[in-house]
């Protein structure tokens, strides 16, 4: 990769009409996709108007996908004005000949067929040792790698951590106070140990990913690595896209290596794990029913302020009887996991002073719609703002006209001898550099004429339906027909995101509201 950098570079360097820009790099990213993560960065530059001209060691490095590839070479790069050079396959789109020449599609056929044969040809040597029993990827917690590309050796540091969690598991402990035992012990979980010298270095907030978790212990308890058994064969991963094979076609090896614990022991522990499993799917289960017994209003517009989850319903109060939303992840459990932020009183409403306000105000803004809705209608005529920009596109456009008009009467001035040519050249110099300076104002107000007739357009059928609701009492329907979110902020206080909010305002030219947004 350096010296493929080190070729474009020295090409750049050696050709003054070319300057180095930026360098795009996507290492060990498969050619055949053009979902890459510099690739895009490059596009975007490109069309920013940052880079003007591309060059790449050779059409291969450029994608193998030929269809696309091609796409991008003889029709995108072109509209977009952009030169495209592959130093090695001596192809340049500002040379005629290499634009006409089969060259470049004949190419990215035969990097596209390579790329193919090459995928093929590793997919059948991984398959052939994955059936010969050796051990690819990651390996499991509790063991090293051997000295064959088959063996497995139980790791002296973590294979007794391996044991505890069976011990632990047919004891009666569950997953979750699993991982609070281990992080309160200070044993590293697999991520650290893969993570080594680094996973040590990290910030605080990235050490705590490497912190125990439920998930991931009830995954390494149904591994059956642990009792000697290699399953291997579960994926498999072709050019184009990773295919989850069924479980009977998975590559099984019995008594492969080394147990850290029995079979007895292992099958036990399934057992329990599928008694938990069938004990919380029935939870899940009673709650969602509890929760269709419990309304919940205004369900996927009530978020928290400070962390964008959404709120959680509660009864509290005498029997239990009065609802309250609150945020769930500033308390207990949840907030030390999340390391959400920490309140001296958790943030929560009671579900009728919630109804209150939104329903509140909901009607402030439709009073305020049906207050300045004719000013909505009136912004196409005279005066109003899509008025004017309808006249800037107008003064743009006879600007432009204009700049045209004396560049060519310069130039007639020239041959009829009124002007010499050097005052030729300077005049037509400086009204091209009025038209293109007139051009790119012609598109920006073409633009900005574009934007205001769809939020026009938009402002005025939504003015329609709302001034026809009704919020004399709570009405979930048309609550959301003009609120998009409703945020609890921490003191206990709720904040609104009303519908077209912004583009009224820009329209009308004036908010009154008392309910404006922070």
């Amino acid at each position: 990769m350096e010296n493929q950098i080190e070729l474009v570079h020295a090409y750049i360097r050696e050709h003054p009409d070319l300057y180095l820009e930026d360098t795009y790099v996507d290492n060990g990213v498969s050619g055949t996709s053009f979902a890459r993560p510099d690739w895009n960065r490059l596009i975007d530059d490109v069309r920013r108007g940052r880079i003007g001209c591309i060059v790449v060691k050779d059409l291969s490095r450029f994608g193998r996908n030929y269809v696309e590839g091609g796409h991008y070479i003889e029709e995108i790069f072109p509209r977009l004005g952009v030169r495209f050079i592959a130093i090695t396959d001596d192809f340049d789109s500002a040379r005629q000949d290499d634009r006409d020449a089969l060259m470049v599609p004949i190419k990215n056929i035969v990097n596209h067929a390579y790329a193919e044969d090459i995928s093929r040809k590793i997919h059948a040597t991984m398959e052939r040792k994955k059936r010969g029993g050796e051990v690819f990827g990651s390996i499991a917690y509790g063991y090293l790698r051997g000295e064959g590309p088959s063996e497995l050796r139980p790791d002296p540091e973590t294979a007794p951590v391996v044991r505890m969690l069976f011990r632990w598991v047919l004891a009666g402990v569950d997953e979750f106070d699993i991982a609070k035992r281990l992080n309160l012990m200070g044993v590293p979980s697999p991520a650290a140990v893969r993570g080594g010298r680094a996973a040590e270095q990290r910030r605080e907030k990235e050490a705590r990913r490497t912190l125990w978790s439920a998930t991931p212990i009830r995954n390494m308890l149904q591994n059956p690595v642990y009792c000697g058994d290699l399953v291997t064969g579960k994926r498999v991963v072709t050019m184009k896209r990773t295919v989850q094979m069924e479980e009977a076609d998975w590559i099984r090896f019995s008594d492969h290596h080394e147990a850290l614990v029995g079979r007895a022991e292992f099958e036990a522990v399934q057992s329990l794990l599928e008694a938990r499993a069938g004990r919380r799917e029935r939870t899940r289960e009673e709650n969602r029913k509890a929760r269709e017994e419990q309304p919940y209003d205004l369900r996927g517009l009530l978020f928290c302020a400070s962390c964008s989850r959404q709120l959680a319903l509660q009864r509290q109060g005498k029997n239990a009887r009065e609802k309250a939303y609150f945020c769930p992840a500033h308390t207990g459990y949840r907030a030390s996991q999340r390391n959400a932020e920490q309140f001296s009183r958790r943030p929560y409403i009671s579900a009728e002073r919630l109804r209150q306000t939104v329903t509140g105000e909901c009607r402030a803004y439709v009073v305020w719609i049906r207050a300045h809705r004719s000013a909505v209608d009136r912004a196409d005529r005279p005066g109003g703002v899509l008025a004017a920009r309808d006249d800037q596109v107008r003064e743009a456009r006879s600007r432009l006209t204009q700049a045209e008009e004396m560049a060519d009467r310069v130039y007639a001035d020239y041959v009829a001898g009124i002007l010499d040519m050097e005052g030729c050249l300077a005049l037509r110099a400086h009204y091209l550099g009025e038209r293109d300076t007139w051009v790119k104002m012609l598109s920006d107000a073409t633009a900005e004429q574009r934007r205001y007739r769809g939020m026009w357009s938009r402002a005025r059928d939504f003015c329609a339906q709302a001034v026809a609701l009704d919020f004399d009492g709570f009405d979930e329907a048309a609550i959301r027909a003009v609120v998009e979110r409703v945020e609890l902020m921490p003191e206990g206080t709720l904040r609104l995101s009303f519908r077209l909010r912004s583009d009224l305002i820009e329209l009308v030219g004036e908010w009154d509201g008392p309910w404006t947004e922070q």
